[in-house]
Parts: C-alpha cells; sequence; structure tokens
C-alpha cells in the first residue's frame, strides 16, 4: 500500500539521512542478526530472454548509487552506533554472480539457499544473483541488508530502474541513482528540545497501548494487543539460517473484486491468504489454538521522494484463525486492521516509529 502517514520532512529523531550514524531502528537489525536469522531483504525478478547479452552490460557498470556504495563503520566506542561511509571504490565481483540453472526447480532451490546466508560486513552488504539458462526467459535475485532500506525503499529502488519499453537501455541498480526529492534542512534540535520530544513520543506510546489494552474488554475486541499470540509448536527457536523459499501466482484481478466486495484493502486479502493456509496447516497438525494467530504487519512511514533507512512502523493484527468460515475471517482481519492504523494515525511519526521499536 502507499505511505500512509504524513509528517514532516527530514529524518527526525527515529530516522536519519544515508550517510550519518544508524538510526535506532536500522542499529536493530544489525543486532538482531545471527547465523540463524539473517537481516537482509530480497527481491526476484524474472524477465523474457536468455539474460546473457545482460551479464557482459551489468559487469561493465560502476557502482555508484546507494545504498550500494556504503560500507558500515562500527561504533567507536562500548555503546555507540555504528555508521556508514561512502566506499572509495567496490569490487564488483564481490557482490555480483551468474548461475546457470535449468528450471523453475533450480531456481527455488538456488534462491532458498542463497536467501540463508548473511551478508558480510565488511564490504557494501547487497548482492546481485544473475540467473540464465532458463526456458526462455532469466532472473534476478537482489538482496540489501534491511539496516539500508525497508520495503517500500526497495521496491521505489526497483521500479526506478526498470524500464518501459523493450528497447530502452537501462543501467543495473547500482549504477543508476532515483530522482531525490529536494528537501531544505532541518535544524538540528538541541539537548533540551530532543529530551522533550522524546518524553512527548513515550507518552504517545503509553497512551495509545492503554487503549488497546482497554479494548480487550470490550464486547467486539478487534486491535490485537502485544504478546497477546498464542502458543504454537511453529514457535520454537531457530536454529539454522537454511531458509525455504516458495510461491504462488495469484490473479490481481480476482484478489482486488475480493477486497471491492469485503471492504478490503489489497493487503488485507492477502493477510486472509496467508491466514486461511496457516489454519487448514495448524487443523492438519492437530496444533489450532482456540485463540487467533497475529500477524505483525509492517507499514511505512516514508514520504515519496524520501530514501534510505528504515522509516517504518507496524501494526499487530487478528488474523482470526479460530474462524472456519473464511468471509467471517477476512472480516476480523479488516476490522483489527483498520483500529491499528486508527491507533497509528493517531500518533505523530516519530512516536511510530518508535512503536515499531
Amino acid at each position: 500500500e502507499a505511505p500512509w502517514v504524513s509528517g514532516q520532512g527530514g529524518c527526525g529523531p527515529f530516522g536519519r539521512a544515508m550517510g550519518d550514524k544508524l538510526a535506532p531502528l536500522d542499529n536493530l537489525f544489525l543486532q538482531l542478526e545471527s547465523e540463524a536469522t539473517p537481516m537482509h531483504v530480497g527481491g526476484l525478478l524474472v524477465f523474457a530472454g536468455d539474460g546473457a547479452d545482460r551479464y557482459a552490460e551489468m559487469t561493465r557498470a560502476p557502482v555508484r548509487a546507494e545504498p550500494f556504495d556504503r560500507v558500515l563503520v562500527p561504533a567507536k566506542r562500548f555503546g555507540g552506533m555504528p555508521s556508514w561511509r561512502r566506499a572509495e571504490a567496490v569490487a564488483l565481483d564481490d557482490h555480483l554472480t551468474r548461475i546457470e540453472l535449468t528450471d523453475d526447480a533450480t531456481l527455488t532451490r538456488e534462491v532458498s539457499r542463497i536467501h540463508g546466508q548473511l551478508l558480510a560486513r565488511d564490504r557494501p552488504m547487497w548482492s546481485c544473483h544473475l540467473f540464465t539458462g532458463l526456458p526462455d526467459r532469466y532472473a534476478y535475485f537482489y538482496r540489501v541488508h534491511h539496516s539500508l532500506v525497508d520495503g517500500i525503499s526497495a521496491i521505489r529502488r526497483m521500479q526506478s530502474g526498470l524500464s518501459s519499453a523493450p528497447d530502452e537501455a537501462t543501467p543495473p541498480l547500482w549504477a543508476h541513482a532515483p530522482p531525490r526529492k529536494k528537501r531544505s534542512p532541518r535544524p538540528q534540535p538541541g539537548l533540551f528540545s530532543a529530551a522533550r520530544t522524546q518524553l512527548g513520543v513515550v507518552a504517545e506510546i503509553a497512551g495509545a497501548l492503554r487503549k488497546v489494552a482497554a479494548s480487550r474488554h470490550s464486547d467486539e475486541p478487534r486491535a490485537a494487543v502485544p504478546f497477546s499470540a498464542p502458543p504454537i509448536r511453529m514457535n520454537r527457536t531457530i536454529t539454522s539460517g537454511e531458509r525455504s523459499v516458495a510461491w504462488q501466482r495469484l490473479p490481481f484481478e480476482a484478489v482486488r473484486r475480493i477486497g471491492k466486495a469485503a471492504g478490503a484493502t489489497i493487503n488485507e486479502v492477502l493477510l486472509a491468504v496467508f491466514a486461511g493456509v496457516m489454519r487448514a496447516d495448524l487443523v492438519a497438525r492437530g496444533d489450532l489454538p482456540a485463540e487467533p494467530l497475529v500477524s505483525m504487519v509492517p507499514l511505512s512511514l516514508r514520504e515519496l521522494g524520501d530514501e534510505g533507512g528504515n522509516r517504518l512502523t507496524c501494526l499487530l493484527c487478528n488474523l482470526g484463525t479460530h474462524l472456519a468460515d473464511p468471509v467471517a475471517r477476512l472480516s476480523t482481519i479488516v476490522a483489527s486492521s483498520t483500529d491499528g492504523k486508527r491507533m497509528l494515525r493517531e500518533m505523530s511519526p516519530d512516536a511510530a516509529a518508535a512503536y515499531a521499536l
């Protein structure tokens, strides 16, 4: 969905411009990462053709665009925040790999294998794998560390690097800097002003959580409450970075019609599809809880033209997995999502970002 929270331009206490110290949310993705829990985002794009000529073009394109030219600089003191610096030169061989495949089955296996591997921190934290040899098509699989971009920023960057005509030449993403929105610089707040802002943020979050908690005692509790998800056997410690990636094509017009009939967004319809799959799987395993599962749904705080870092928050959505009727399940998801977004809209952008932390 399009960004739904409007606010002042600039970074604020929970955002930062590329080149500064990492914001707390950006740094969180670094701190949470381990061998078993990689913290990068990935995107697979499939195109018609064989891709052989494209690979030759890509190897000649210099790395000159954010965030592909940024290197992590560790904090200089304990408790400090790491930062980014621009690399003087980037060895493309460390980031671009061509792999010959034969069919879609090998494609899913390769994407699964690659997606479970950590990105090296001593170089720009991204990779691009070009898959050729598929019948009548080729594919890119990009990975970028989540501390550098969020989902909206990654999708916009992908879109800016695609052509609108088959014969239009486009450089690869690392050589293509998208147009940026011009901003007037914001004055940095003084110590007292920053402290007052942080206290206001804490007060906003506390007030919002009180409202959500109170809704549990109403006749129709809808907004999902933090730490209310029921335990299932799937919720256990992850001990391996191994991932399994699969995909299913859905007819977009059918999804749109369902959403229109139910008063739901495209995202809410897809949440209902996911909830139905989860319910069926849990029923088959004999592990369906009486309480509904809860999904953490990321929402963008990013303004048009604002790139780099993470500008997002999240809502907790009741998935209605305790309901057998798929129509009732979708209605529950819409009600919970609507309540959650209403709560977040009542916050300032800075408080909404802090809520994600």
